[in-house]
């Protein structure tokens, strides 16, 4: 009878042993890069794209070298069903622990779209396909959408004068409709309710203040001379004359 228990006991500490051991080779190959070559690279991962196509296309890029521990420790963490399709900057100087937070986060690739001011949409569409962000055409379209308009609130068939000149950064494949409201939203957090409200202290709904000013902005790009013009443009305005 005790030398039954002293086997089992045996067998048991083996399975103990064995188990802490598997899970600390686990957490070394987690926290353990490749190498320490921090050289950038792309990797493009599909919507709907399963996670084991996933830990093949990291492995033949030579960022990790073991899908199937690549595997269990995104089971582990339960990250397996949490991976965001994109493009994502790797190296292979990042653990496959970084590398797994990173696409579970959704921390893809950004592009930079400038739009300087003056720019009517046209000129923002030309850009926008410059950079590959939007075919022209596609752009103006959604750009003169007057129910997209509607649906963000705003009293016009366009969205001229409402894309708001910054730098943006939006991921490869944003769609238009994105672009444009993440623009118009950047209008908005800038030209406030109190803004609005100025405009019809002046007699002006907001439409008409956005198209003075675009107006205004487009008669010179010196923005110290923008007062002397909009005093101008104001005075025609209250004796009735056509601008």
């Amino acid at each position: 009878m005790k030398k039954r228990l002293l086997i089992i006991s045996i067998i048991f500490c083996a399975g103990v042993l064995a188990c802490i051991g598997f899970a600390a080779d686990l957490w070394l190959y987690a926290n353990k890069p490749i190498s320490a070559n921090a050289e950038k690279i792309v990797v493009h991962l599909k919507p709907g794209q399963s996670f084991a196509k996933t830990a093949k296309i990291l492995e033949e890029k030579g960022l990790i070298n073991s899908p199937f521990r690549f595997n269990l420790i995104s089971r582990f963490r339960g990250y397996d069903k949490k991976v965001q399709a994109g493009e994502y900057l790797l190296s292979e100087s990042m653990t496959p622990l970084h590398i797994l937070e990173k696409m579970t986060k959704g921390e893809v690739k950004l592009y930079k779209l400038t739009i300087p001011e003056g720019l009517n949409i046209y000129q923002i569409a030309e850009l926008a396909s410059e950079g590959d962000f939007a075919e022209k055409t596609e752009f103006i379209e959604v750009a003169t959408d007057k129910a997209y308009t509607r649906e963000k609130g705003i009293e016009a068939d366009t969205f001229e004068g409402y894309l708001f000149p910054d730098t943006y950064f939006f991921p490869r494949g944003t769609t238009v409709r994105k672009i444009i409201g993440t623009m118009v939203d950047r209008f908005r957090a800038v030209f406030n309710p109190q803004w609005n409200e100025q405009a019809r202290h002046i007699g002006f709904t907001p439409h008409q203040a956005v198209i003075l000013a675009s107006i205004i902005e487009k008669e010179t790009g010196d923005p110290s001379e923008r007062p002397v013009i909009s005093s101008v443009f104001h005075n025609r305005l209250k004796k009735k004359m056509r601008l």
